[in-house]
């Protein structure tokens, strides 16, 4: 169908059993982990004056868990979804974030870009 544009992007297989947590140290600061089998792993911090950038935790999370490095529209969508209260954690499991992924879809001017 001309109208559902390309298929939406796929969490690793290795990612769908992982976890992902985003903590937010204060109003300035995040980190995000990745947490497998119990172990931490940083895969990105933002401390910037003006605040957290959540594009660039975004697009790490998404950069570790997909099988293709994602597109900057799905970056700035996800990174409405990303960021905890401050002093707070949110967890993502691989699995909620396929979940997310197969509902998600690129703007039109991508659908008719995409070729289909």
């Amino acid at each position: 169908m001309l109208l559902s544009g390309p298929k939406p992007p796929r969490v690793r297989q290795e990612a769908l059993t992982a976890t992902y947590a985003v903590r937010r140290r204060d109003g300035n600061s995040a980190v995000l982990l990745r947490v497998d089998s119990g172990a931490e792993v940083e895969l990105a911090a933002s401390s910037r004056r003006l605040g957290v950038d959540w594009s660039a935790l975004a697009g790490a999370l998404l950069a570790d868990a997909l099988e293709a490095p994602p597109q900057r529209r799905l970056v700035s969508d996800y990174a409405r979804f990303l960021a905890p209260a401050r002093g707070q954690e949110r967890r993502i499991a691989g699995a909620e974030l396929q979940a997310w992924l197969d509902t998600w879809r690129p703007s039109i001017l991508a659908v008719l870009t995409s070729g289909r």
